[in-house]
């Protein structure tokens, strides 16, 4: 009689299949503004962390534009706050002026020299109540001229922070498209960097081994 010792184990069928590995994030960079490579700081192949300035535009002109739109608002800022007090002195002299009306409107206009100081103090009055509504005027609508020079500003302030190149994550610089002295524009490549301390594995299987798998199965 023979006896053979039978042992339970697990069979799995193996199948050869090709892929390959890639880097679990890659980015392709571009400027979102135009100009002319200044820096060039990095190089292919070299790691950089997050945020580390890789390419930077010339931004002289951005400069400008910020310093610009700051000295505007500055003296936008001051011209309200002169035409508010202005508005409170006028306000004061239409007071007067009022008064002085009254005054000579009192006294009659049986002369003509009393209807002629009537009319002349009446056409002051006048006056003044037209320059107080213009910078009532200018005052009122003082809020809606700052939003609108801050917004310059901030714009202009996105622009200069956008003429650097920043890279989004740790990583490896892979390729770069532009050089010192390029002209860049908004949408063109210029950079591209990749994580490669973690790899995604893409294999190619029939549709017969797929349909053995299951989804967080171990392989």
């Amino acid at each position: 009689v023979n006896v053979d010792i039978v042992e339970q184990i697990d069979i799995q069928p193996v199948t050869d299949v090709t892929g390959k590995l890639q880097p679990a994030r890659k980015a392709s960079l571009h400027f979102q503004v135009s100009g002319q490579i200044e820096q060039r700081i990095v190089e292919p192949g070299q790691y950089v962390e997050a945020n580390a300035l890789m390419l930077s535009i010339e931004s002289g002109d951005f400069i400008d534009a910020v310093e610009e739109s700051r000295a505007t608002l500055k003296t936008e800022r001051a011209a309200i706050e002169r035409d508010s007090k202005l508005l409170a002195l006028m306000q004061q002299e239409i007071k007067l002026q009022q008064q002085e009306v009254a005054r000579l409107k009192r006294l009659g206009q049986d002369s003509l020299a009393s209807k002629s100081n009537y009319d002349q103090a009446l056409q002051s009055l006048y006056r003044q109540q037209a320059e107080e509504a213009r910078f009532k005027h200018s005052v009122d609508s003082a809020r809606s001229r700052l939003m609108i020079e801050q917004a310059r500003l901030n714009k202009a302030n996105r622009n200069l922070q956008r003429a650097q190149l920043l890279a989004p994550f740790n990583g490896t610089v892979n390729s770069i498209y532009a050089d010192v002295g390029d002209y860049v524009s908004p949408g063109q490549a210029a950079l591209e960097i990749v994580q490669i301390d973690k790899l995604d594995l893409n294999l190619e299987i029939t549709g017969f081994s797929a349909s053995q798998l299951k989804l967080g199965q171990i392989i």
